[in-house]
């Protein structure tokens, strides 16, 4: 079984980040809801979208 961790520990270019985590258990929706500030990061993540500017995905203060 893959599993997949929310906090993220697992990225090296994050340098101070905020995590919480709860579990909801609901008739709609059961599972773990996550929440990541990247507070500071190495450098920004991003890629190019086809005929675009660059798309960031990570960068500092990113929620």
């Amino acid at each position: 079984m893959k599993r997949k961790y929310g906090d993220l520990s697992h990225w090296k270019g994050v340098l101070q980040k905020t995590y919480r985590q709860i579990h909801i258990d609901e008739v709609d929706f059961t599972g773990h809801v996550t929440l990541v500030v990247f507070n500071k990061v190495k450098e920004p993540i991003s890629f190019k979208l086809t005929d675009h500017d660059d798309f960031n995905i990570v960068a500092d203060g990113f929620i």
